[in-house]
């Protein structure tokens, strides 16, 4: 039937389906083909064919002579389908571009929807406004108001980054902490932020939370055992992995987002002490008072809900991205600590201190204070552990807990011959782990007596 269509029928077709290919493409990852746009609406490709005759009305250069209408119509779908351009699913990713190819070689619909508008006639009146809530939110700080602003307008900025750290964000309620994910919402056109109170969403398996946003917060949100965990790798991650039903197979995406941990608590969730993926600000308290902050906020979230003042926010936090930005490190901050020592139980803090590598300070004979780093402790007997426990009147440490808390600051139990223990034989020692190290060193003098102490209750 094509054979029928005269060149100038043919040329209409080939106008029909590229003006459907602005917004249309296939989609070939499901059991039959789609058609698909940006937003990830479907739908069946026999149903754009309905669209020529609205596309054409009015238009005499469009239109089809009568003896070829039956035979342009009913080839029209295999038309469409040889016409636009084939993906194998759909992906977001921060770029201006329609498709992109993944690290697989497969050609993906980029979901991500650029907000580029230009700089408005208000800017400067709303920058103003923007300016006073960013000294009253972060009044006691200029350190944090300095580090957490540039991090919010890297996001805008370049969105295709994916830094490796995130922000902790606690303070009183009605500070205005939550009004700052909600600016960076409106600074990014409405989209691609993801905020609530809980955890389980955003790490639950095949999750599209963390690789379909740019900013992912917890506001206020209850912690679990493994959210420190969960929240480091979420920071440090990639990739995830992600299902959509009835669209395409289990699919490896690229990971974007910002994460935000918001909360009236001072401890929001369990830190380790190790921990070096967040920016900890100082508890935020209010400028004033709270109905002082009540007043401010109402006024504030007037202003910046007004669709008016978008374009405004988009560059007020695009002024703030600065080329100093760090991404794959965060400056630790006293609250930082602070938070760590709220997380922290004192045998946890014994712990760390018998094994050594971590400041301590101590009032010496004199009432001095002394700061100081002990070296790493590279190898013991659980006896030496034991009575520096015992002499913080720590005693009764379960055994199956020291081990855990041993294996995560990297130790390993070695079996080891020491002179003066067991008649020569070997004993279990805990030893720390150095990557790339296949045998163990000897023991220093040192070393070897203190094991040889404690082994035999020597001490």
């Amino acid at each position: 039937m094509t054979s029928k269509l005269t060149e100038p029928s043919k040329r209409i077709r080939r106008d029909f389906i590229a003006d459907l290919a602005r917004t249309y493409v296939i989609d070939e990852s499901g059991n039959f083909p789609r058609a698909i746009v940006a937003s990830g609406r479907t739908q069946n490709l026999s149903s754009l064919t309905f669209d020529f005759k609205p596309w054409a009305k009015g238009h005499s250069d469009r239109r089809i002579p009568d003896d070829e209408f039956t035979p342009f119509m009913s080839g029209l779908e295999s038309a469409i389908r040889g016409g636009l351009e084939r993906v194998c699913g759909i992906s977001f990713k921060p770029v201006d571009q329609r498709s992109f190819v993944d690290s697989k070689g497969d050609r993906l619909l980029n979901t991500y929807l650029p907000y580029a508008p230009s700089r408005p006639m208000n800017y400067e009146a709303a920058r103003a406004v923007l300016d006073d809530y960013a000294a009253r939110l972060f009044h006691q700080s200029d350190e944090d108001k300095k580090n957490v602003l540039q991090f919010c307008g890297d996001v805008v900025a370049n969105p295709a980054r994916h830094p490796q750290w995130g922000i902790v964000m606690r303070g009183t309620s009605g500070t205005g902490k939550s009004s700052l994910i909600g600016l960076l919402k409106v600074a990014l056109g409405g989209r691609y932020v993801w905020s609530e109170n809980d955890y389980t969403p955003a790490f639950s398996q095949f999750s599209e939370v963390l690789p379909n946003n740019l900013v992912v917060c917890f506001d206020d949100a209850t912690a679990g055992k493994s959210t420190y965990e969960d929240l480091k790798l979420a920071v440090t991650r990639d990739t995830a992995n992600v299902q959509i039903k009835g669209v395409q197979n289990i699919l490896e995406r690229e990971v974007f987002s910002r994460l935000f941990v918001l909360s009236n608590s001072h401890r929001p969730f369990v830190m380790r002490s190790d921990d070096r993926r967040f920016y900890v600000t100082e508890y935020l308290q209010h400028l004033h008072n709270l109905e002082d902050s009540e007043d401010f906020y109402e006024k504030f979230t007037a202003f910046w809900r007004n669709p008016d003042n978008a374009a405004a926010i988009h560059w007020w936090f695009r002024d703030l991205a600065s080329p100093d930005f760090t991404p794959h490190a965060c400056v630790k901050t006293d609250a930082r600590k602070q938070l760590i020592a709220m997380s922290t139980s004192s045998a946890d803090t014994a712990i760390m201190e018998f094994l050594g590598g971590r400041e301590v300070s101590y009032l010496d004979a004199n009432g001095t204070q002394i700061t100081e780093t002990p070296p790493v402790r590279s190898v013991f007997h659980q006896r030496q552990l034991d009575a520096f426990l015992a002499g913080r009147q720590i005693t009764e440490m379960p055994i199956d807990l020291t081990r855990r808390k041993l294996t995560e600051a990297g130790y390993e139990e070695k079996r080891r011959v020491v002179a003066g223990c067991n008649d020569g034989k070997q004993i279990d020692l805990w030893q720390k782990l150095v990557p790339g190290q296949k045998r163990s060193p000897a023991l220093t003098d040192d070393e070897a007596i203190a094991i040889t102490l404690a082994y035999n209750d020597s001490f």
